[in-house]
């Protein structure tokens, strides 16, 4: 009996860069002229040499002034265009709102056209007592044609606290995250009743002088004060990076920034393409694991398998690998049949793309 296995990825958003080159060449120009004593006097050169320099001179402004015009008019900005110097997208009017099924992050954006090299993230985070964040929901904002619009997370059911909004401006260059702005609400105070929500802004409730008095002095950051000849100071936090949310196929892990002293949060990030390696190693560990002579791994998502997926393949010789993936749109399927020897199928980089596997063993298009 055959014992089917299926393994399905994430989604995918895929872009394809074009570059045109141009070549241009410069023209070649020479210029000539004649001998004027073969074809005047020296009196009849004279006589006419004052005409001819007005004449010249008059010439020269006319050409002169046409080509300043041309000039100015290639120089005046074309009314229908406007031109904006590149700048990185901004976000603005972040807050935490209160909707029928929960409460969610809400901001608007401008300046966002395109994902090549910035992404704009927008958590919705709960802030507890001691300072530490932990996050709610999140979602990656859409871009526009024009720049601008909005995005929303997800309505989430959470319990009475303390919240915030934040948004992170992440820029790549080469594909590898560069660094992360961050745009934060004010703190919001969520009120749970029953089914519904209340969300205010958060107000600090003022201390009573007995209770302060029984709290020792804690220096607001950059405050100085002496103690037995000692100086003290605020936490001078210690920043170090944790993943708080591991990868899987479809999602990369996320990682905060925090003072590992007081615990307070910085900034949130990606870890770019852990998303792609949790695919790999899932699809690897899925073909060395299955029981039977047969496996489909489907995704929409990754476009190629790395060595350790092919070394995975070739150390089960007995299992016939189907791949169900996406391209341009179009579902598509090929067979790597029982007995192959797919770990000499990968490239100088030690990767094999899904179309190269369709070219070799005669894929085709699924039609649904």
């Amino acid at each position: 009996m055959i014992q089917q296995s299926i393994y399905k990825g994430g989604l995918y958003d895929k872009k394809e860069i074009r570059q045109n080159n141009f070549c241009r060449s410069p023209g070649n120009f020479s210029w000539g002229g004649g001998n004027l004593e073969q074809d005047f006097t020296i009196e009849a050169r004279a006589a006419q040499l004052p005409s001819a320099v007005a004449a010249g001179e008059s010439a020269a402004r006319s050409l002169s002034d046409l080509e300043a015009g041309e000039s100015a008019a290639r120089s005046l900005p074309d009314p229908d265009v406007s031109l904006l110097a590149a700048q990185p997208p901004a976000v603005s009017d972040i807050s935490v709102l209160a909707l029928k099924d929960g409460i969610s992050a809400g901001c608007t954006f401008n300046g966002y056209t395109d994902k090549s090299e910035y992404v704009i993230q927008l958590f919705l985070n709960r802030v507890d007592e001691d300072g530490s964040v932990s996050e709610a929901a999140s979602l990656e904002l859409d871009t526009t044609a024009d720049g601008k619009g909005s995005g929303q997370t997800s309505a989430e059911k959470v319990e009475t606290g303390i919240y915030k909004a934040s948004a992170a401006i992440k820029r790549y260059e080469g594909g590898n995250l560069a660094d992360t702005a961050f745009t934060h609400s004010v703190l919001y105070k969520v009120v749970k009743d029953k089914d519904s929500y209340e969300v205010t802004p958060y107000e600090k409730e003022p201390e009573s002088s007995v209770e302060a008095d029984k709290r020792p002095h804690v220096p607001d950051e950059g405050e100085v004060f002496a103690e037995e000849n000692k100086e003290y100071r605020a936490c001078g936090h210690e920043k170090d990076f944790e993943i708080v949310r591991e990868a899987d196929a479809a999602h990369d892990a996320l990682m905060e920034e925090r003072c590992i002293k007081c615990g307070e949060v910085f900034s949130y990030a990606y870890v770019p393409n852990s998303a792609y390696a949790a695919f790999l190693k899932d699809c690897a560990r899925a073909v060395l694991n299955v029981k039977g002579d047969e496996i489909l791994l489907a995704t929409d998502r990754w476009m190629s398998f790395n060595q350790e997926v092919l070394d995975a393949i070739s150390a089960r010789p007995e299992v016939a690998v189907t791949i169900h993936y996406m391209y341009c749109g179009k579902q598509f399927t090929v067979t790597i049949p029982a007995g192959t020897d797919a770990a000499g199928l990968a490239d100088e980089n030690g990767y094999c793309g899904f179309r190269c596997l369709h070219m070799l063993f005669a894929g085709e298009e699924v039609f649904l």
